[in-house]
């Protein structure tokens, strides 16, 4: 319930600047000013920054307790597998769970393709955008 409440909150902070931006009223509809400018959807933001976390926490290995949230499938088990170089997805006991970091970072990162993953930063922070938004596409 909360979680929707912010939702809302947000999406309604970025139609009011669409808004403002563009001078319409406040009854007028944003859709087509939002894609005009070509800004993401808050779930599109929070998934972003939460992949752009993940990376800065895997390539810099620091802070360890982070780091150490990402553990490869491939040092969990003797044998390999296609999924060695996907990240440990821990057990969530409450579906809740899976709104935590430790979950959602390894989850998130794991949809990036191969390539990807193994950009600089600068070329990351792009090519992922770009990931998500193809994939919000896709989704609906």
């Amino acid at each position: 319930m909360i979680e929707l409440v912010k939702k809302k909150k947000k999406k309604k902070i970025l139609n009011f600047a669409a808004r403002v931006i563009f001078g319409r009223r406040k009854f007028d509809g944003v859709s087509d000013l939002l894609e005009s400018l070509g800004w993401t959807t808050p779930k599109q933001m929070a998934e972003l920054q939460t992949i752009m976390l993940a990376n800065k926490v895997i390539t810099l290995s620091e802070p360890e307790v982070l780091a150490s949230l990402f553990v490869k499938n491939g040092n969990l088990r003797e044998r390999e597998t296609r999924q060695d170089r996907l990240y440990h997805l821990p057990k969530p006991n409450i579906n809740p769970g899976k709104r935590r970091f430790g979950y959602r970072a390894p989850a998130l990162y794991n949809t990036l393709p191969a390539e990807i993953a193994a950009l600089t930063r600068q070329q990351f922070k792009r090519a992922a955008k770009e990931h998500v938004l193809r994939t919000a596409a896709d989704d609906g």
